[in-house]
């Protein structure tokens, strides 16, 4: 983008490869109180911060505070010093799970969630929302609100590891998902810094792909049908005592069949080059043939 003059990028820990052009990088918690410092510079602020892989040495407490209070102290900012954008990456997560769950090509005006479920990340995601909405209402910024489903590609170091290591499906129904690639999320962010896109948008492949097909293609070759509680009880000890990152109450999330509609993103001029298949590919290794050149 030519014409952005200046990017300046925050988190607590230093950049793992060198900044393109145009970019500096400042060491900051984005619950910090220099913030609007920081904010003061710049047109658009582009809010990612969240806890997304829930550590057993993590307390609660912390956990919540950096998601919740992080986002309040993000829009504070946005709204007091001449921020004319934010853009929040969200999640379909943020949809509530009771009135969707099953259901396909779920758009926008699904209610979100109320932050009372038993998974963190649903909570989390709706909160996060309705935190945006309680600080923004009424103001000058404009709120793009970009949620996208599973994001995964070649840069991804998280979905590939974790579904091969958790390739077990619940007993019932085998669930669909959806995978958008990481390069048409970049483009959605894209999109809505070159134009004012204020609303919900759902950032997800045209197609989906069904759990079983999903593992195959990541180089699963069983996958085992286990009982939900069994399911939860062994991956809550392999997350309290053995380190791993994925807290049980993803399992219901994970599994909840749900399928969502880009039908409002395509129509503000986006178009996702990959398919949820394509995705995966190019997260398990292998080159994913794109949709669109």
């Amino acid at each position: 983008m030519p014409e952005v003059e200046h990017v300046t990028g925050i988190d607590i820990v230093e950049p793992a490869r060198p900044l393109p052009p145009r970019t500096e990088f400042t060491l900051m918690d984005i619950r910090s109180d220099q913030l609007g410092r920081l904010v003061a510079q710049h047109d658009v602020v582009v809010h990612t911060a969240f806890v997304l892989t829930w550590l057993a040495s993590m307390p609660r407490a912390e956990r919540d505070d950096i998601n919740e209070r992080g986002i309040r102290n993000v829009a504070r900012a946005a709204r007091d010093n001449g921020a004319g954008k934010l853009v929040h990456i969200s999640s379909v997560a943020a949809y509530d799970i009771t009135a969707v769950r099953g259901a396909t090509r779920v758009t926008e005006d699904a209610p979100i969630g109320r932050g009372d479920t038993a998974s963190y990340y649903l909570n989390g995601k709706a909160l996060e929302e309705r935190a945006l909405n309680d600080v923004l209402r009424g103001s000058d910024v404009t709120v793009t609100l970009l949620r996208p489903t599973f994001v995964t590609g070649p840069l991804d170091p998280t979905t590939a590891p974790v579904f091969r290591a958790h390739a077990a499906l619940p007993l019932g129904p085998e669930p669909t998902w959806q995978f958008v690639h990481e390069d048409d999320v970049a483009a959605a962010v894209e999109l809505a810094l070159r134009t004012d896109l204020p609303g919900a948008y759902n950032v997800v492949p045209d197609d989906s792909i069904t759990a079983r097909a999903a593992l195959h293609l990541l180089g699963v070759k069983r996958v085992p049908r286990v009982p939900m509680p069994l399911a939860k009880a062994v991956t809550y000890i392999q997350w309290r005592w053995r380190g791993d990152r994925t807290h049980p109450s993803w399992l219901p999330v994970v599994n909840a069949s749900v399928t969502f509609d880009n039908s409002r993103l395509k129509m503000a001029g986006w178009t996702p080059r990959y398919t949820s298949a394509g995705a995966l590919r190019s997260a398990a290794g292998a080159p994913p043939p794109a949709l669109h050149r």
